[in-house]
């Protein structure tokens, strides 16, 4: 049966038909198979180093447990999660989780990368029905929310899983879908307009802060990207 243009289950429906390209693109990345620029090809390499350091911007976010008791959960991180694996030389419990893991780790193998932690199966949609409530410390999405076929949700579901207080950090290249042309998974835009985080695609529009009134959402950046925290208050 047909999809109604625009409808949760044609957006669903094209996520699951632009499986194919994303997976591709990754293989060629891991691979270094041209036309892979090389720099794609050496980030999904440091990404595999066990001794990547984490940002010390992330670092500062953390502050719902001590460092070596805290879960960062990386959202529809890929093959390889880009949070890293330690600080000063302390190791991190990063949990990486995508729905496409699975294909991953056997581009990983093809392409004789490993990864320090292996990312786990799960759509950034089920999140809450993943882990358990107010269990996780931070939680880290970059270039991925608009490729996710219900945003919303993903931001939902993260905040019920992140601890008061937590932050949910989102990283994303601002409209990615109408400069991709809404093909593969590139099915939603993001921006600011002023200090409002709108998501939307045409007939479907969400300001985030006014559906979201128990997190606080502030905003850096915003011409090419977006770099977003959005903090659950209670």
């Amino acid at each position: 049966m047909a999809q109604t243009p625009g409808s949760d289950a044609a957006i669903a429906e094209t996520w699951s038909q632009g499986k194919g390209y994303e997976l591709e693109f990754w293989r060629m990345v891991a691979t270094n198979t041209p036309p892979c620029p090389p720099d794609y090809h050496a980030e999904i390499v440091a990404r595999c180093n066990p001794e990547a350091e984490i940002h010390p911007a992330f670092i500062a976010r953390i502050v719902t447990a001590p460092l070596d008791e805290a879960v960062l959960l990386d959202i529809a991180a890929g093959p390889v999660s880009s949070v890293g694996w330690k600080f000063e030389g302390r190791r991190l419990n990063v949990v990486p989780i995508d729905a496409l893991a699975e294909d991953y780790a056997a581009i990983l193998a093809e392409a004789g990368l490993r990864a320090p932690v292996p990312t786990r199966p799960g759509h950034a949609e089920d999140l809450a029905s993943i882990f358990p409530p107010a269990s996780i410390d931070f939680a880290h999405m970059r270039n991925a929310l608009d490729h996710c076929y219900d945003p919303m949700k993903v931001i939902r579901g993260a905040l019920t899983v992140l601890k008061p207080g937590a932050t949910f950090r989102i990283d994303t290249i601002v409209n990615e879908a109408v400069i991709e042309g809404y093909q593969g998974f590139h099915q939603w835009n993001i921006e600011r307009r002023g200090d409002r985080l709108v998501i939307w695609r045409p007939g479907i529009e969400h300001d985030v802060a006014a559906e979201l009134p128990h997190a606080e959402v502030t905003l850096d950046g915003g011409e090419h990207w977006l770099f977003i925290h959005i903090r659950r208050l209670a």
